[in-house]
């Protein structure tokens, strides 16, 4: 279709993000040995084993985070999924509610912490990425303000939607 656009970005793996798997292992393993330090609890072991394996692996998706931008129309729709496996609804508006947009630098990021923005949505790889854009709306408690990377076919369908007096610093 032609009115119809799909797009995943990866987020970026950062230290923070390696520090917490490390941590995660090292508590599962910490846990062992202090079932092992107790005596009457080492035939139980291999149950806490079989468990504390379920919630690292259960855990271990929430590393891996990616974000799905769809637009359909004047809809967007942005889901984050995890681990490749779960897929959860981030936020949906339409193209035609946004009150400002425009790619993101030092003034959409003053916009952006605006008091008066009771919802901040970031959903890219990284903020110190290039082609990340920004969108301010209407959200369900008042204004939102939105940080993605869409694709240049995105790009195009959020014009063709949205009010040309919304656009900053961009060629429409």
């Amino acid at each position: 279709m032609e009115n119809m656009c799909d797009f995943i970005v990866a987020k970026k793996k950062t230290a923070a993000n390696r520090l917490g798997k490390v941590l995660l292992l090292l508590a599962a393993a910490a846990i062992c040995f202090a079932v092992m330090a107790f005596q009457y609890l080492i035939y139980a072991l291999p149950v806490i084993v079989v468990f504390l394996s379920f919630g690292v692996w259960y855990l271990w998706r929430f590393f891996n985070v990616e974000y799905e931008y769809s637009v359909v129309g004047s809809e967007v729709k942005v889901d984050i999924i995890y681990g490749q496996r779960q897929r959860r609804n981030m936020l949906v508006t339409a193209s035609n509610r946004f009150e400002s947009f425009g790619p993101y630098d030092q003034a959409s990021a003053a916009r952006l912490q605006s008091p008066d923005i009771s919802e901040r949505y970031v959903a890219c790889t990284s903020l110190e990425d290039s082609g990340i854009y920004y969108a301010i709306f209407p959200g369900k408690k008042g204004r939102a303000g939105l940080l993605f990377q869409p694709s240049e076919k995105m790009l195009r369908l959020i014009k063709r939607y949205a009010q040309r007096s919304i656009f900053h610093d961009m060629d429409v």
